[in-house]
This record gives C-alpha cells, sequence and structure tokens, in this order.
C-alpha cells in the first residue's frame, strides 16, 4: 500500500471512511460503511464485541450477507401424485436462511439480487410398489432447468435422488424443486435426508 502516515485504530473507537481508506489504498473506494454517510463521511465501528461491519466489498465480492438458504421436509412423508406432471416438493422448514429468500408457505426461493447461484437437492423416497420411478428437476419461473432420475425396483424399497446445478438468475427469479412419478411413491422427512440449499456464488 502507498503512504507513509497512517491513521492508528483504537479497539472501541470510531474511524472515518477516509482514515479507513487512507490505510488501505490499495482497496480505496471498495469499502461500504455500516452506518449511515458516504464513503468520505461515513462512521466506523472498531474493535466492538456487539457490532461489525455488515458487509464488506472487495471490488464486486460480498463477503457477508450474501444470500444463502437451506431448507429441508418435516413433520410428514411428501406423497407424489400419480400423474404426468411434475409437482412441486414441500420443504416446510429451514435449516438458516440468510436473507429471508426462502417461503416455507409456497415451497419456493425468490432471488433478491441476479447472478450465479449453486441449487442442491436430495429427496429420501419410500416405494410401496414395484418399479417406481422418479425425475428431480429444478424449475425456473415454471420452467425446467436441470433434472435427474432414479428407479426402485423392490417393493418398499428407498432411494436417494440428487440434482445439483449451477443456475443464472435475475432479481426476482423464483426457483422450486419438483418431482414427477409413479404410484406410491413417497418422499421421506427429515432434515438429513430430505433438503433443498442454494448460494450465490457470484
Amino acid at each position: 500500500m502507498a503512504g507513509t502516515n497512517w491513521t492508528v485504530f483504537t479497539a472501541g473507537s470510531k474511524a472515518k471512511a477516509t482514515e479507513v481508506n487512507e490505510n488501505f489504498d490499495w482497496m480505496e473506494g471498495h469499502f461500504k460503511p455500516q452506518n449511515a454517510g458516504s464513503t468520505t463521511t461515513g462512521v466506523y465501528d472498531l474493535g466492538s464485541s456487539t457490532e461489525r461491519w455488515r458487509v464488506v466489498y472487495a471490488n464486486s465480492l460480498q463477503l457477508s450477507a450474501q444470500s444463502s438458504f437451506r431448507a429441508y421436509r418435516s413433520g410428514s412423508e411428501f406423497t407424489v401424485p400419480n400423474t404426468t406432471t411434475a409437482s412441486k416438493v414441500e420443504f416446510n422448514s429451514e435449516s438458516f436462511d440468510v436473507v429471508g429468500e426462502y417461503n416455507t408457505a409456497s415451497f419456493n426461493f425468490t432471488a433478491i439480487t441476479g447472478g450465479k447461484y449453486l441449487a442442491t437437492s436430495v429427496l429420501a423416497l419410500l416405494s410401496a410398489t414395484v418399479s417406481n420411478a422418479a425425475f428431480i428437476s429444478i424449475y425456473i419461473d415454471d420452467t425446467i432447468s436441470s433434472q435427474d432420475y432414479g428407479s426402485l425396483f423392490l417393493t418398499g424399497g428407498s432411494l436417494n435422488v440428487r440434482v445439483t446445478d449451477i443456475i443464472d438468475l435475475t432479481a426476482g427469479s423464483v426457483v422450486d424443486i419438483r418431482i414427477r412419478g409413479h404410484a406410491g411413491l413417497k418422499i421421506d422427512f427429515d432434515s438429513q435426508i430430505t433438503w433443498f440449499s442454494m448460494h450465490k456464488l457470484a
């Protein structure tokens, strides 16, 4: 970094954005203050045990408060309708949801910001009949984006199916997981075996 006269920061004190930029001029202009004010007048809280910088930007990389959630099926098994139409899987509980984008009532994720997201879902399938098959799919705005397939060949057997992909979303894009299967096919419930997660990559 350039410069020789650097501000000395004291734990528990406050520093102006200009002072931070003067000490880290190799990243000048890329700091976003937590408190109100412009990049030259904003105040940073330093060294407090109860306050942190909410978001720090280094160029275009957002290091915290990044979009990320994990939802799962709880309470009861989910019965797959015996139709040729893919049905939305009802993940009705959450492990976490960093910025509140997943809805446990409508069972979908709505992106606040556009970008590249990693989407993954695992379903624990239970079969009551022989030769059950299932297609698990990622849907974006009611259009299929990615799909995988699994088959059960034993009465009462079980199988885990998974779908994962990096998807490109715009602000307001709605994502859900859907399944299409045959008669008697059910999805087991538990946070460890039937879940859906997404994380913003860029």
